[in-house]
């Protein structure tokens, strides 16, 4: 028993050395390269994604097809979400060439931050559409950054922070400013956890939605599916390896597949990773649909407020994605 102690409490360890924010895991030596780095539109230019969005002969049989409309789907529809995800896990990374800045519908309840010793940490915000009325609550849990989220929490036997989670989201809803609005609750890792678990034990049904990117498979909750839980993540990450079959999204509401990133496992799991994939998408997204297609879109706003675009997207690159266009 001793011994089964020590083992979970070094792999914690490790994997808290892991996950703390080191940027050396990309497959090519640590250097970060490629489109997806940059903050101008390229994916449309990709032949497949052309053919598919003019609706070729036969199309609705393809399941290439199929996985590329509920990608666009739903990044257009969590791109936010993922956004908001970020922000817990920025307050106390020092790195700031990969954050991104909040966007300004999404405004935060400063007083409703919490950070607990056991290592629970949340934000709230609220959402506003384009005419500035508010429209949703979101809850955002903050993922693993600290040795004691994985001592007390991800690898314990009783995890410690769903009592915390549970009991913000009844503290959220009680508060002046959330005007009663729904709640969507979203979160990376073991905060994407946090996110299914008052979903799923919200007996009251505050909980509108729960979005979970890179999530933990542990939520504390049963394994029933709900067609309100979303599960994304990117194709590599280490939490792959892990069923998540009892976070309960069902099929349509599921895409652990983006791969637009090359990397080792454990860098495919930073945040910045899928949630920079996600916005790319969700720009496309936009982009098929728009009336002006020109227009820069809010996805695309947000990507241009990381620095670490202006880093590793040369001129060079930016003029060929120009000039592919133009040919187009």
């Amino acid at each position: 028993m001793m011994m089964g102690l020590l083992w979970r409490i070094n792999t914690s360890l490790l994997l808290a050395l892991f996950l703390s924010g080191c940027d050396i895991f990309p497959v090519n030596s640590g250097v970060l390269e490629g489109r997806v780095w940059c903050d101008v539109r390229y994916l449309d230019l990709v032949p497949k994604h052309q053919e598919y969005h003019a609706s070729i002969s036969n199309i609705d049989n393809d399941s290439d097809y199929a996985s590329f409309r509920k990608r666009l789907r739903l990044s257009k529809a969590g791109y936010m979400y993922v956004v908001a995800a970020t922000l817990p896990l920025q307050n106390n990374d020092v790195n700031i060439r990969y954050h991104f800045d909040r966007p300004e519908r999404l405004r935060e309840i400063y007083d409703l931050r919490r950070y607990s010793v056991n290592g629970f940490e949340a934000m709230t915000f609220i959402l506003y559409d384009e005419n500035n009325i508010p429209i949703k609550t979101v809850i955002s849990f903050g993922g693993s950054n600290q040795i004691r989220d994985y001592l007390l929490h991800n690898f314990w036997i009783l995890p410690v922070q769903y009592d915390d989670a549970r009991n913000y989201v009844q503290e959220v809803s009680r508060h002046p400013d959330t005007l009663e609005l729904p709640i969507v609750a979203v979160g990376i890792s073991l905060g994407g956890g946090l996110a299914v678990h008052v979903k799923k034990q919200d007996v009251t049904g505050l909980v509108e939605e729960a979005w979970a990117f890179n999530s933990s498979p542990r939520a504390g909750a049963n394994g029933s599916q709900n067609s309100d839980i979303h599960l994304l993540a990117n194709k590599r990450e280490i939490l792959n390896l892990f069923p998540r079959t009892r976070l309960g999204a069902l099929p349509q509401n599921t895409d652990t597949n983006f791969d637009l990133i090359n990397s080792s496992s454990i860098y495919a799991h930073y945040r910045w990773v899928l949630a920079r994939q996600i916005l790319h998408y969700a720009d496309l997204a936009i982009y098929f649909d728009a009336e002006n297609p020109e227009a820069l879109t809010e996805p695309m706003k947000i990507l241009q407020s990381q620095k670490i675009s202006g880093d590793i997207c040369s001129e060079n690159l930016r003029d060929q994605i120009s000039r592919e266009r133009a040919k187009t």
